[in-house]
Order: C-alpha cells, then sequence, then structure tokens
C-alpha cells in the first residue's frame, strides 16, 4: 500500500500540479479502503469470537444436562464392558444357613468374607435394634395391596425387589409403593441364575434394562439388588459391585414362596418372631397368603420388643 502511495506521488511530480487533486483523491480512496477493510476484518473477529463463545456456552450447558439428567447404574457402558472378570472364581453359590436362635445372627460360613469389601451385606451390623423388612415379588399373588394397606396402617417401610414381569404387569402398585416411600429393589429382567450368565454385557443388562425401565415409566432408579434365588459367585458380587449397586442378601427368612402352600398366618408369625435379632434384613415373599395375614401382627409384636422398622437406607453395608 505505501508503495502504491508512493507511485502516485511521484507521477504528480512528472505530470504537474494538475494530478495533484486526483492523486490526493486516490490516496483518499486508498486510506478508506484500507479502513473499511480493517473494520470487515474486525467484524470477522468480533463475529468468530462469538461463534467460540456461543459454543463453550453450548458445551457448558449439554455438561450440565449430563450432570443432572439421572443414568443408570453403569455410568460406563463401553468400561465396563469391557472389565475382565474371569480371574474372579464363578463357582455359584445358593445362598443359605442353618436358623439361629432368637437374638443370635446366624452364621453363614464363607459367605460373609466373600461378601466383604462387595457392598453386600446379609444383616445390618451395629445397628442395635433397627430391622429392615423386604419382599421379593415375581409376580402378583393377589397380596401386595393388602401388604401395603398394613404398612400404611402400620407407618412402616418397606422394600420390594421387582422382576422386570412384575415392573412392566403391576404399574398401579409400583407407583404406590413409590408415592408410600418405599424402596424398590432391582431383582433382575428375566430372573436368571446369575453366575450362568457368562456374557458380561447381558449379565449388565439383565440390571440396566430394569433401572432404565423404571426410570421411563416411574421416574426413579434403584440402588439395591438381590439375586434370583439367591444364587451367587465371586465374580457376580464384583460386577454387581463395580456397577454401582448394594446387594441385599437376609439373615431371616423361611419357606414362604409357594404361593399353593397355605400353612396359617400362626406359622408365618412364629417363623419371624422366633429368629429375630439386632439389624436383621427379614426376606418375605408377597406371594404368601400367610405372610400377608400376619404382617400386621408381626410388626406390632416386634417393635412391643423394642425393635425399629427402617428403610434399607440406613442399613450398613
Amino acid at each position: 500500500m505505501q508503495k502504491l502511495i508512493l507511485l502516485l506521488m511521484v507521477a504528480a511530480m512528472l505530470t504537474g500540479c494538475g494530478m495533484t487533486d486526483a492523486v490526493n483523491d486516490a490516496i483518499d480512496g486508498t486510506e478508506k479502503a484500507v479502513e473499511d477493510g480493517a473494520d470487515m476484518v474486525e467484524d470477522g473477529v468480533d463475529n468468530i469470537q462469538k461463534g467460540i463463545d456461543d459454543a463453550g456456552n453450548e458445551a457448558e450447558r449439554m455438561k450440565d444436562d449430563m450432570m443432572n439428567k439421572p443414568t443408570s447404574k453403569l455410568q460406563n457402558d463401553a468400561v465396563s464392558v469391557a472389565a475382565d472378570y474371569s480371574s474372579y472364581n464363578n463357582d455359584s453359590f445358593g445362598f443359605g444357613f442353618k436358623k439361629a436362635e432368637k437374638g443370635t445372627v446366624p452364621d453363614v460360613g464363607v459367605y460373609g468374607g466373600m461378601m466383604k469389601d462387595k457392598n453386600a451385606a446379609y444383616f445390618s451390623k451395629d445397628s442395635g435394634k433397627k430391622i429392615f423388612l423386604t419382599f421379593d415379588e415375581g409376580y402378583e399373588n393377589g397380596y401386595t395391596a393388602q401388604i401395603l394397606d398394613i404398612l400404611k396402617e402400620k407407618n412402616c417401610p418397606a422394600a420390594f425387589f421387582v422382576t422386570g414381569d412384575y415392573l412392566k404387569d403391576n404399574s398401579e402398585l409400583i407407583q404406590r409403593m413409590i408415592d408410600e416411600k418405599h424402596i424398590i429393589g432391582n431383582h433382575t429382567w428375566n430372573h436368571p441364575s446369575m453366575p450362568q450368565v457368562m456374557d458380561t454385557a447381558k449379565f449388565q443388562d439383565e440390571l440396566t434394562k430394569l433401572d432404565d425401565y423404571l426410570y421411563e415409566k416411574h421416574g426413579i432408579r434403584t440402588t439395591y439388588f438381590r439375586y434370583p434365588s439367591g444364587e451367587f459367585s465371586e465374580r457376580t458380587l464384583q460386577i454387581i459391585k463395580d456397577m454401582g449397586y448394594k446387594t441385599a442378601f437376609w439373615s431371616l427368612a423361611y419357606k414362604d414362596w409357594e404361593r399353593d402352600v397355605v400353612k396359617g398366618a400362626d406359622y408365618a408369625f412364629n417363623e419371624v418372631v422366633n429368629h429375630i435379632h439386632d439389624g436383621a434384613i427379614i426376606l418375605l415373599h408377597a406371594v404368601s397368603k400367610d405372610n400377608a395375614d400376619a404382617l400386621g401382627r408381626i410388626i406390632d409384636q416386634l417393635r412391643s420388643e423394642g425393635y425399629e422398622f427402617c428403610s434399607l437406607e440406613e442399613a450398613v453395608f
């Protein structure tokens, strides 16, 4: 640009003063073009900066949305599926124990050691007289509404571990459990023996499918897990822990899952009351008429003995 101005000045000197005005006009035009070009560049820079700022704001908004949006327990599918669990023993165990006397925590042998550091428990340690009422729900047999009525009347919290079929078929009961402040637990989508599900992705899908369906239909997610038929292994304990769940086994239960076997409310009452202990996690099946008929008396009796029914949220895992 300086060279152009210099040439114009030389031309003016060679051609005389008559060219001065033309040269000045040319110089003025050139300077204006430069100024206009600078303005355009400045406007372009401003637009680019605005675009960067807008993109940054949008990225922050998306990050906030992702942070605030509830997700399934499996936070990173790729990492979790890629995890190698082949080094963990997959020998299958069926959880169980010999019944203990009233006031005594049953001995579960090697199972207790397997649960250590796995976010798993069969009773709540150092919980004093706090006890925890849980129900397994594989299908509906007509007694859950009665159970919920009693829990509401007694102001007693409980946890309901449900399968995929139960979740799909009993939307109103599920919503009532939620509305009345009970916990919904994860009992898997298809109720398989988990040690037999060798493919890690399919294993995880048994939990995440139920969790995602529950969130889609009812707006909540599960935190607690219970094994179908109580069948577990070292490998399955590790996977469940890595998925972020707490595994609730039990320290008080009896054979109450045969819906056509009715022994009477007194039988169910004695099975629970005569084996209670501090920190007990009580497992009952909601398909049992005996359990439904005895539940109110069980709650009243154990409270009279100083026990406090608490949410699993207060249990020590």
